[in-house]
């Protein structure tokens, strides 16, 4: 019996170990539970990171880009007008030229003479219409003698005129200021009629020559501002002139830029990229394109918004979109001038209505403790 009240003695004290452990252990769980508990979120914090901008009340303006040439507003191909060998060339290709400067001298040998032959001439017709004129005076020579030598000394003055003028033709000079092309003739060479000897360009003043579908053209209107690029090379210019009647053929209506190229950005005969608006509208919402959300055929935007307690939502709103260019849209319904619209970051919104943290444009890459908040 003693032996017996002993080992049940002992189990008690067991047990009350046991359950001592276990009061203890449920006592920690408990304190350290309640410590590492996380802390509610800050009002306006916490939400996911997101990209933000506010939408503006700006005009905005559908366009289209289509292909271009440039041309020269003021430019020569000079070609010779007689046959004469070239004696010298007097300018370096590509060079800028002023106008009435010698680019080309042909053996005019023959035509100085001439000149100085009819030259002669006049002085002897001249002298004759002075004798003639002292004679009829004495009553030694009538009036026709007169008149005859005035005839003669009126044509040789003339054949000077021409002597001159076809003298001209063999010096070659810019027509204008610009910039020579590359010689297409050589020292020593004999050159034709008609044959091209150097081309002349005034590159500074420049139009643009394109074409748009005929569903566009009666958008276009003269005046309206247009963007000319070509290789990172952009130009402003506007819409200098219109054809007057659609291509029966391409289908397509001719329109030319005029454009100022003083810094030389653009060269004749190239070719460009023109953008030309086909519709604008003077008072719209605008918000960066890359904000709207396709899905089907609607169209949708996330908004922030104040939920409750001062948290930050972005809500999830259908939109009516109307004009869109590359990197803007009009929105005709579902967000107003003022209102913030997510812009990057929406893949992490998988519901309609969730917590953000709206973050500058300038910011959303940077460490989370450089970022700067939106309030």
């Amino acid at each position: 019996m003693v032996a017996r009240k002993r080992d049940q003695q002992r189990n008690m004290r067991m047990w009350g170990g046991v359950l001592g452990v276990a009061v203890l252990a449920l006592a920690a769980w408990w304190w350290f539970g309640k410590a590492e508990a996380p802390k509610p979120q800050q009002q306006g914090g916490g939400g996911l990171p997101v990209e933000v901008v506010t939408a503006v009340d700006q005009p905005i303006a559908e366009t289209l880009t289509v292909a271009g040439q440039v041309q020269a507003r003021i430019g020569a191909e000079l070609r010779s007008e007689v046959t004469a060998r070239v004696v010298s060339v007097t300018f370096i290709d590509g060079e800028a030229v002023k106008r009435g400067e010698p680019l080309l001298v042909l053996d005019d040998s023959v035509q100085r003479a001439t000149l100085a032959q009819a030259q002669a001439n006049y002085a002897l017709a001249k002298a004759n219409v002075e004798r003639y004129s002292r004679l009829v005076g004495l009553g030694a020579a009538s009036r026709l003698q007169v008149d005859t030598a005035e005839a003669e000394a009126k044509l040789q003055r003339a054949n000077i005129q021409m002597a001159r003028a076809n003298l001209a033709k063999y010096q070659v000079a810019a027509p204008f200021d610009g910039a020579a092309g590359i010689a297409q003739v050589n020292v020593g060479e004999l050159v034709q009629p008609g044959e091209l000897l150097v081309a002349v360009t005034d590159n500074a003043k420049l139009k643009v020559t394109f074409k748009v579908p005929e569903a566009q053209a009666t958008s276009l209107r003269l005046g309206a501002p247009v963007k000319v690029t070509s290789d990172g090379a952009e130009l402003d210019g506007v819409i200098d002139a219109l054809d007057g009647r659609v291509d029966p053929t391409t289908r397509t209506l001719e329109g030319k830029v005029a454009l100022d190229n003083d810094e030389g950005k653009l060269v004749a005969g190239q070719f460009v990229r023109v953008r030309v608006p086909v519709r604008e509208v003077s008072e719209a919402v605008v918000i960066p394109d890359q904000a709207l959300i396709p899905q089907g055929a609607k169209m949708f935007v996330f908004v922030i918004t104040a939920g409750e307690n001062g948290a930050t939502m972005a809500s999830r709103t259908t939109v009516e979109v109307g004009l869109r260019t590359a990197d803007k849209a009009q929105i005709v319904k579902g967000v107003e001038a003022g209102q913030r619209v997510v812009t990057a970051g929406q893949q992490k919104l998988q519901a309609p209505l969730m917590p953000v943290t709206p973050l500058s444009p300038t910011t959303i890459n940077v460490a989370p403790q450089a970022v700067e908040e939106l309030r």
